[in-house]
């Protein structure tokens, strides 16, 4: 689906979630077997705060997503990560330091706190220790 504004598409095993506009077609029907082969889904130019309103949804409608890249999704405070937890099973997380302040802290930790007995074994292209 596409729009002026926005695309949201499965390319393979990847969703790309571009624009604010696409998380409304998360819902769509997707072909069953093209969702359950989605294990990675890239969120660019969408405000993280609507990202965590949509995460049940995500995960119910693409149910082996283990994987997550943010990038331009404006992650500011390390409590947003919370939401990540709605994943479960959760191998990898990448964000992007480009459009997400939350870069600038020492976030890292926190998140393997919060998402490590989930099954979060990689950040931003590092092993979890």
């Amino acid at each position: 689906m596409s729009g002026g504004d926005y695309l949201i598409e499965i390319c393979g095993r990847y969703l790309n979630i571009y624009g604010q506009g696409a998380l409304r077609f998360i819902d769509k029907p997707w072909s069953p077997s093209k969702a359950h082969d989605v294990t990675t889904v890239k969120f660019n130019y969408v405000n993280f705060n609507s990202v965590a309103g949509v995460m049940c949804k995500l995960k119910h409608r693409f149910p082996n997503i283990d994987n997550l890249i943010f990038k331009e999704t404006n992650i500011t405070c390390i409590g947003q990560l919370n939401a990540l937890a709605e994943i479960q099973g959760l191998t990898s997380l990448y964000i992007d330091p480009e459009g997400n302040p939350i870069c600038e802290k020492n976030w890292r930790s926190y998140a393997v706190y919060r998402l490590a007995h989930w099954g979060l074994k990689v950040i931003n292209n590092e092993e979890v220790c």
